[in-house]
Protein backbone atom coordinates (compact mmCIF):
# COMPACT_ATOMS: atom_id res chain seq x y z
CA UNK A 1 0.00 0.00 0.00
CA UNK A 2 1.40 3.38 -0.92
CA UNK A 3 0.27 6.65 0.60
CA UNK A 4 -2.11 8.82 -1.40
CA UNK A 5 -0.45 11.30 -3.80
CA UNK A 6 -0.32 14.03 -1.18
CA UNK A 7 1.28 11.54 1.21
CA UNK A 8 3.92 10.75 -1.39
CA UNK A 9 4.55 14.48 -1.81
CA UNK A 10 4.97 14.80 1.95
CA UNK A 11 7.63 12.08 1.93
CA UNK A 12 9.44 13.79 -0.94
CA UNK A 13 9.34 17.14 0.85
CA UNK A 14 10.72 15.55 4.01
CA UNK A 15 13.53 13.87 2.07
CA UNK A 16 14.31 17.27 0.51
CA UNK A 17 14.75 18.77 3.99
CA UNK A 18 11.44 20.64 3.99
CA UNK A 19 10.00 19.13 7.15
CA UNK A 20 7.46 21.89 7.90
CA UNK A 21 6.01 21.67 4.39
CA UNK A 22 6.07 17.88 4.61
CA UNK A 23 4.12 17.98 7.87
CA UNK A 24 1.43 20.21 6.39
CA UNK A 25 1.09 17.99 3.32
CA UNK A 26 1.04 14.79 5.36
CA UNK A 27 -1.58 16.24 7.75
CA UNK A 28 -3.82 16.88 4.74
CA UNK A 29 -3.24 13.34 3.48
CA UNK A 30 -3.96 11.88 6.93
CA UNK A 31 -7.12 13.95 7.17
CA UNK A 32 -8.28 12.64 3.79
CA UNK A 33 -7.40 9.04 4.66
CA UNK A 34 -7.02 8.66 8.45
CA UNK A 35 -6.51 4.89 8.24
CA UNK A 36 -3.53 4.92 5.88
CA UNK A 37 -0.67 3.49 7.94
CA UNK A 38 2.14 4.77 5.70
CA UNK A 39 0.87 8.34 5.82
CA UNK A 40 0.50 8.19 9.61
CA UNK A 41 3.99 6.75 9.98
CA UNK A 42 5.60 9.44 7.85
CA UNK A 43 3.60 12.20 9.55
CA UNK A 44 4.69 10.94 12.96
CA UNK A 45 8.32 10.81 11.86
CA UNK A 46 8.17 14.39 10.59
CA UNK A 47 6.45 15.56 13.78
CA UNK A 48 9.23 13.86 15.75
CA UNK A 49 11.85 15.67 13.62
CA UNK A 50 10.07 18.96 14.22
CA UNK A 51 10.16 18.41 18.00
CA UNK A 52 6.39 18.13 18.31
CA UNK A 53 6.26 15.41 20.94
CA UNK A 54 2.53 15.45 21.69
CA UNK A 55 1.62 15.32 18.01
CA UNK A 56 4.24 12.66 17.24
CA UNK A 57 3.06 10.53 20.17
CA UNK A 58 -0.56 10.67 19.01
CA UNK A 59 0.23 10.04 15.33
CA UNK A 60 2.76 7.26 15.88
CA UNK A 61 0.38 5.65 18.37
CA UNK A 62 -2.37 5.67 15.75
CA UNK A 63 0.06 4.15 13.22
CA UNK A 64 1.00 1.35 15.62
CA UNK A 65 -2.67 0.67 16.38
CA UNK A 66 -3.72 0.25 12.74
CA UNK A 67 -0.62 -1.13 11.00
CA UNK A 68 -1.51 -4.60 9.70
CA UNK A 69 0.22 -7.51 11.42
CA UNK A 70 3.16 -8.83 9.45
CA UNK A 71 3.61 -5.62 7.48
CA UNK A 72 5.55 -2.45 8.21
CA UNK A 73 7.91 -4.31 10.56
CA UNK A 74 10.73 -1.78 10.06
CA UNK A 75 8.35 1.15 10.44
CA UNK A 76 6.75 -0.37 13.55
CA UNK A 77 10.15 -0.86 15.19
CA UNK A 78 11.15 2.69 14.29
CA UNK A 79 7.86 4.14 15.55
CA UNK A 80 8.21 2.33 18.88
CA UNK A 81 11.79 3.54 19.24
CA UNK A 82 10.75 7.13 18.48
CA UNK A 83 7.89 6.92 21.00
CA UNK A 84 10.27 5.65 23.68
CA UNK A 85 12.61 8.58 22.99
CA UNK A 86 9.90 11.24 23.34
CA UNK A 87 9.83 13.26 26.54
CA UNK A 88 7.00 12.41 28.89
Amino acid sequence: MTPPPSGNLGVILDEAGQAAEAAATLRQAASANPRDPRTLYHLGVVQHKLAQPAEARETLGRFIAIAPAGRYEHELADAKQRLAALPQ
